[in-house]
């Protein structure tokens, strides 16, 4: 048996019971691939703000991006039912990247349901997968197909060269779906290399490395062989189409494709929400984003996909979509 076993560790030790009560509701922060709770601090900072006085906990799981995703999707759901699975707390995971992949897997590579987890958010998280070789130069295609950086990377990273396959690999858990039938879904992309964004201009990218890519991207057009193409939309390593759920047709399982196929369906457990500020972000700053911290803070307090909805001002409307069926 495996002695993996990272655990649920709450922000303020001080502050998770009072009065010796598990807390009624609680957020647990799960980062993604090159990262750990740091990089939840502002969004940490946002919810324990907004949630004063509410008896919510804020807590965060570390793990080892670096061993394979099935590994860390049941070390995650083993955690939280350690921590959470035999009181009255409900529970939303708020995942970046990598760490959606992990939320998903911790629901589906479970032995059993987990009836206290409410709600899963996946910041920029890459659904269909990172890389695929059709994205990559011929070269670097032969190779991966080949096999050849798998052997030289499997036994320290894994957990990487599996962003490639996280589809394939989540499909063979389809049997489980029904785990995840009363647990909100909610994906949220990035959107900062969209159509309308200049790609020489350095001074409208934040990052180096992200003007970096866009750089690259746009290099690749006319030289084929040293690229790794990304469909605009994305956030420089993610695409939209990738970060969401939608369509699901025979050809894209998901474990929400009853949700969203379901046309007309008055309670939907899946909504991919685009705000307009998803426009300005890369993937290093969705986690960050206060106009989608409050959209996720709303969702849970409002209980349900339906209630959000329904409680859209205007305005709202005015600086979001979102889709809840078969959409492109």
């Amino acid at each position: 048996m495996s002695s993996y076993a990272p655990a649920i560790t709450p922000f303020d030790t001080n502050l998770t019971a009072v009065s010796g009560s598990p807390p009624r509701h609680a957020l647990v922060f799960v980062h993604g691939i090159l990262s750990s709770h740091v990089t939840f601090l502002k969004a940490y900072k946002y919810f324990r703000r907004v949630s004063k006085n509410l008896g919510t906990e804020l807590a965060y799981f570390d793990y080892d991006y670096r061993l394979g995703l099935v590994e860390n999707g049941r070390a995650l759901g083993t955690a939280l039912k350690s921590r959470y699975g035999h009181g009255e707390t409900t529970v939303s995971l708020v995942c970046h990247s990598m760490g959606g992949l992990i939320g998903r897997l911790s629901i589906l590579a479970n032995d059993s349901p987990m009836p206290f987890l409410r709600a899963l958010f996946m910041l920029g998280t890459p659904n269909r997968g990172a890389f695929h070789s059709r994205q990559l130069d011929p070269l670097f295609a032969a190779m991966l197909e080949s096999g050849i950086p798998a052997r030289a990377v499997q036994r320290r990273a894994r957990g990487i060269l599996e962003l490639t396959d996280a589809y394939s690999i989540l499909n063979g858990f389809e049997s489980k779906s029904k785990f995840a039938n009363d647990i909100f879904y909610i994906s949220i992309p990035g959107c900062f290399f969209h159509e309308r964004r200049a790609i020489y201009k350095r001074n409208e990218v934040p990052e180096k490395l992200f003007w970096l890519v866009n750089l690259t991207a746009a290099l690749s057009e006319r030289l084929p062989i040293i690229s790794v193409r990304l469909n605009r939309p994305h956030d420089g390593v993610v695409e939209r189409v990738s970060n969401s759920l939608i369509p699901c047709d025979s050809g894209q399982w998901s474990e929400k494709a009853s949700s969203v196929n379901f046309r007309g369906n008055p309670d939907p457990t899946y909504v991919h929400v685009q705000h307009r500020v998803c426009d300005e972000l890369t993937h290093g700053r969705i986690q960050s984003s206060y106009p989608l911290l409050r959209i996720m803070w709303e969702m849970m307090l409002a209980g349900s996909i339906s209630g959000w909805i329904d409680e859209l001002t205007p305005d709202d409307f005015g600086k979001l979509f979102y889709w809840t069926e078969n959409a492109s």
